[in-house]
């Protein structure tokens, strides 16, 4: 009898008469626990949330495209964009209400608050869902990270200014854009009017 990896590995590969589908890394399929609806990996409509996942899995995923390659991961191949992608992802380190703190990764091209929300950071009530007309996504941006995003814009400026917790570092977040060029940025959640 052959191992479940032997058998897994041929069963995979793009050329086999046999093959069952493309798959990046099946290893990390094989016997890891299931995705949680309680850990946010999971929609409440049954769809994996991939970056619920990738949040709490985190050095899974890194393990997945660690040079050199781990012995024990079965790769069939290496998927380069997807490294790329990866690496392109700004970590946030966010600051709750309650003072515990979360590590959350962002897509490039969605806005913060977006990325809060789906990381699951439940003190964002963003209730105009991002068209700046209240300031309930209020965040505050650290000082060190400030210059790695555009300059505030009058119409954000008069609304935050509004809010009786506006500070120099107060932003909407969803009027701040996730680019790949902003490796981390580190911001705490303004408290509610």
């Amino acid at each position: 009898m052959r191992p479940l990896s032997v058998l897994l590995r041929r069963a995979l590969e793009p050329d086999s008469d046999r093959s069952i589908g493309v798959s990046i890394h099946p290893a990390p399929v094989v016997g890891a626990p299931p995705p949680s609806i309680d850990h946010n990996e999971v929609t409440d409509k049954g769809s994996i949330n991939q970056r619920g996942v990738q949040n709490r899995r985190a050095e899974s995923v890194l393990a997945l495209f660690a040079e050199p390659t781990n012995p024990s991961l079965m790769v069939l191949e290496r998927h380069d964009r997807a490294k790329q992608r990866m690496s392109m992802m700004p970590n946030l380190i966010v600051k709750k209400l309650d003072g515990s703190s979360a590590e959350l990764t962002a897509t490039p091209g969605q806005s913060l608050m977006e990325a809060l929300r789906d990381g699951g950071v439940d003190d964002l009530l963003a209730i105009c869902g991002g068209m700046m007309s209240c300031s309930t996504c209020h965040v505050y941006i650290a000082d060190k990270d400030k210059d790695k995003l555009p300059a505030i814009s009058d119409g954000e400026r008069d609304m935050l200014e509004m809010s009786s917790h506006f500070r120099p570092e107060s932003r909407l977040s969803c009027q701040v854009e996730m680019t790949s060029e902003i490796e981390t940025l580190h911001l705490e959640i303004a408290p509610e009017d």
